[in-house]
């Protein structure tokens, strides 16, 4: 993984001078730039080009983000999921354009994250086709939840979008029903428990919903009944039809687990086999104490 370089600057403290010698030091600091060239002939040109360059390139990068972040499959079924990697696959040669060098070390940092992000997606649409053996991730209700994080969050804007996903998310779990072959039986339970706790959403959290505009707050309580319906209807075809047949093994290959690690998390300094040794030292240290 790369690393951004990390720079410290001291600034020392002037003792007491001669006000002429003072005022000779200030105005030469005040002319010297971080480069150690002043500010003037081709020095200045040249810090001038280097900054108009990384500005560039920082403009280029958060446009990548934004774009990055905005893909979604159009159809959640065998024909989008490919799409949408096709589009990540497209971006991730834009990013491969831009110049890591001239980015300062935040946006290194965000060049790097966005790099596993699309590097994941592509992996879990073209590879794992999680879309197929993960029954949880249609569960998912980021906007509805996200109005519960704290109490600015319950604006008329963030009610709009839980409504609009609350009134898809019916035909989200039907497609999962088309979608979903066999996953760990381990993968399907967990899916149930996912369900109770989103009807616990919908029935318990989003009447008290504090919205701002009475219209939006009933549109949205009107959407959480019947997405209740969809996702109560959804929990019993995981129980009586997926789980019986959610006969795959709940384990990764090697390469998958790198996909995971090294792609997603940047962690390359642990191989697999030291993972399990770690892992298999914890569990014995947990049982032990239990």
């Amino acid at each position: 993984m790369r690393t951004a370089p990390l720079s410290r600057i001291r600034h020392n403290s002037v003792s007491r001078l001669p006000i002429r010698l003072a005022m000779c030091l200030v105005m030469t600091v005040a002319a010297t730039t971080a480069s150690g060239f002043p500010e003037t002939g081709s020095g200045a040109h040249w810090r001038r080009s280097a900054v108009q360059e990384q500005e560039s390139e920082s403009k280029r990068l958060h446009t990548l983000i934004d774009r990055g972040l905005a893909v979604s499959p159009s159809t959640r079924d065998e024909a989008g999921y490919p799409a949408a990697a096709a589009e990540y696959r497209s971006l991730l040669g834009e990013l491969a354009g831009i110049d890591y060098e001239s980015l300062g070390l935040d946006d290194q940092v965000d060049h790097d994250l966005l790099e596993a992000y699309i590097k994941t997606r592509i992996f879990e649409y073209e590879d794992a086709q999680s879309f197929k053996v993960n029954p949880g991730s249609y569960i998912r209700l980021w906007a509805t939840s996200g109005l519960f994080l704290r109490p600015e969050a319950n604006t008329n804007r963030n009610a709009r979008a839980a409504i609009v996903e609350l009134r898809e998310f019916g035909d989200r779990l039907e497609q999962a029903k088309l979608n979903l072959t066999n996953p760990a039986r381990t993968w399907t339970e967990n899916a149930i428990y996912q369900a109770y706790y989103a009807k616990l959403l919908l029935t318990d959290f989003v009447p008290e919903a504090q919205i701002p505009d009475p219209e939006l707050k009933g549109q949205l309580v009107a959407a959480a009944v019947v997405a209740l319906e969809a996702i109560e209807d959804y929990a019993q075809w995981l129980e009586e039809d997926l789980l019986p047949r959610s006969t795959r093994p709940p384990t990764w290959t090697p390469e998958q687990i790198n996909a995971y690690q090294i792609g997603k998390e940047m962690l390359d300094e642990y191989p697999v086999d030291e993972m399990l040794r770690i892992a298999e030292e914890d569990a014995v240290e947990t049982r032990a104490e239990m």
